[in-house]
Order: structure tokens, then sequence, then C-alpha cells
């Protein structure tokens, strides 16, 4: 799906306690794929020693980030942004209760190509695998 289509699909969508916007972010930076010591390895161990595109693509790209690495498979060698849904809390709620609205149409998101929420009001970032923290400054 392209990111208009994501974007008019999901901006404006009403959860319970949530409104959201689409919007692509440059969360990770743009660089090319980085091999690391685990392709390294793997070459000499498996593939005599050859750094070739079947080594490359068992494992993720190796770009250390500010939150872990980068995680992004061979396939997709460049990459300069993601599409985030930005959560607007628009009635007085808990964390559950977002917690609640968002995992109703996580499946759905992802399918659609979304990365993950971002909470502008709260300085918080969260992808569908790891559990928010706070955005650095």
């Amino acid at each position: 799906m392209k990111f208009e289509e994501i974007k008019a699909k999901w901006t404006g969508r009403k959860l319970g306690f949530c409104t959201l916007e689409i919007k692509q972010v440059n969360l990770t930076g743009t660089h090319p794929f980085c091999v690391g010591t685990v392709h390294v390895v793997y070459a000499s161990e498996h593939n005599s020693g050859r750094l070739d595109e079947s080594v490359l693509a068992k494992f993720p790209c190796q770009m250390k980030l500010h939150d872990g690495e980068c995680r992004r498979e061979l396939k997709d060698p460049v990459h300069a942004s993601e599409i985030v849904a930005y959560v607007r809390i628009s009635a007085p709620c808990t964390q559950k209760d977002i917690a609640n609205d968002l995992c109703t149409v996580k499946e759905e998101a992802t399918a659609d190509g979304i990365y993950g929420f971002a909470f502008p009001d709260t300085q918080m970032i969260t992808d569908w695998g790891r559990k928010a923290e706070e955005k650095e400054t």
C-alpha cells in the first residue's frame, strides 16, 4: 500500500480514546545495508569465507541506532522513512485504555505498512516489537 493510500485510510480514524494522524518520519536515518560481524562469521563458517548475497540475506542490517539495531532485511537496502500513526488522546483515559484501543487495529495497521505509534503529546514512540521508550532529545 502506498503512503498516500495509507494516509487517506487512517488519518482522522477515531478509536475509543484516540484519533490517528499518519506521517512519514525518518526514525533510523538513511543508510545502506550494513554488514556486521554476524555476517562475516557466518560466511567464514558456512560459505568458504565468501560474503555474498546469500549470506547477507540470512541476517538483518547491523547498523547500530540509539535504540538498538536497524533490523531491516537486505531486500530493503536503503531506507529513509517509516510510516507512523500519531496518536492524539481525545478523552481522559489510562495507558491500558489506549493500549486496548491500539491493539484492536494492530493487525490491520501492520498489514498496511504502519511501523508503529507515536505519542507526540507525551514524547513517546513505540513500534510493535518494543515497549514505549522516552524519546531522546
